[in-house]
């Protein structure tokens, strides 16, 4: 027991020590306009020069990172040699709700790209 508490104090003092550490060293000195310009010649730019972000695009991204993660979690499933009846009604469920999440997200018109 006096072990485990001396090794969850070190892990403790290394966290800290480590966290003050990029703290200290992190930080950034007071910005300058001539630090900050984005051009050594004096030039501004009068429009921003990032490109807008679709929202739409980005939920798609995020449906298709959730559906896709689901299915990567059926593959052990689909390697049993012979499944029994509880891991054939598992499998069931988890595809009735990832079919019945698609049929949501298309009657809600999330998967039209045009709006």
């Amino acid at each position: 027991m006096m072990m485990l508490i001396s090794l969850f104090s070190l892990v403790l003092f290394l966290s800290l020590v480590v966290l003050s550490a990029g703290l200290m060293l992190g930080l950034k000195s007071t910005a300058d306009a001539e630090k900050t310009s984005p051009f050594e010649c004096g030039f501004v730019p009068h429009t921003f020069s990032r490109s807008p972000f679709s929202l739409h695009f980005f939920l798609i991204s995020i449906l298709f990172l959730i559906f896709d993660i689901e299915l990567v979690l059926l593959f052990p499933f689909f390697t049993f040699s012979s499944p029994g009846t509880v891991e054939s009604g598992i499998l069931l469920v988890v595809l009735i709700l990832l079919t019945w999440g698609v049929f949501i997200e298309w009657s809600q018109k999330m998967l039209d790209w045009v709006n």
